[in-house]
């Protein structure tokens, strides 16, 4: 003979599986977490001319230098670090939408040294004083390089000569020689 349990107490197979989904364990990763659009669109008040803000004032952003290509050769998407999970990270924003995509999991992202690789489906970025290669679609990265001498002593970043040279002798071109 079966006993009946009590209304509230014990949990069935479906109960425990639908509170597991609405925990969010610390463990998690967070890549590929999609963040919706910011995008607001206003009228200067000085030039009178309409602007579109991509990203919310409450938190840092910052596109990569010069030397990097923060939009994707067909304009669809653009290459940009947030601190807006804590700690700065690199996100991929769609133009269409504005949505963003977090890609990096970093411990020590360096924003300025963010690169898109001419295939648009790779990027490069240093943690700490590592460069690793991820893709945009699979949120794998690889280490390619582990940078300790030729050290700028006022920023302590990698000059950029050794970035170049170490850089160019594992990806001649493309995303393949690194990992």
């Amino acid at each position: 003979m079966t006993q009946a349990r009590p209304c509230g107490r014990g949990w069935s197979r479906r109960t425990f599986l639908a509170h597991c989904s609405l925990l969010r364990l610390p463990a998690a990763s967070e890549k590929g977490r999609v963040f919706p659009s910011e995008t607001r669109r206003y009228l200067d008040p000085t030039t009178e001319f309409v602007v579109f803000r991509f990203t919310d004032p409450a938190h840092a952003s910052f596109l990569p230098d010069s030397g990097g290509r923060p939009v994707s050769a067909r304009g669809n998407f653009l290459l940009y670090a947030s601190d807006r999970t804590g700690s700065a990270q690199a996100y991929r924003m769609d133009l269409k939408s504005g949505q963003s995509w977090l890609i990096t999991e970093a411990a020590a992202l360096e924003p300025s040294w963010l690169v898109l690789f001419t295939d648009d489906r790779h990027i490069a970025y240093f943690d700490g004083r590592t460069l690793f290669r991820t893709s945009l679609r699979i949120t794998k990265r690889a280490a390619c390089t582990r940078f300790l001498p030729d050290l700028n002593e006022a920023t302590g970043r990698p000059s950029a000569p050794t970035v170049a040279a170490r850089s160019l002798s594992r990806w001649p071109g493309t995303a393949r020689g690194c990992g």
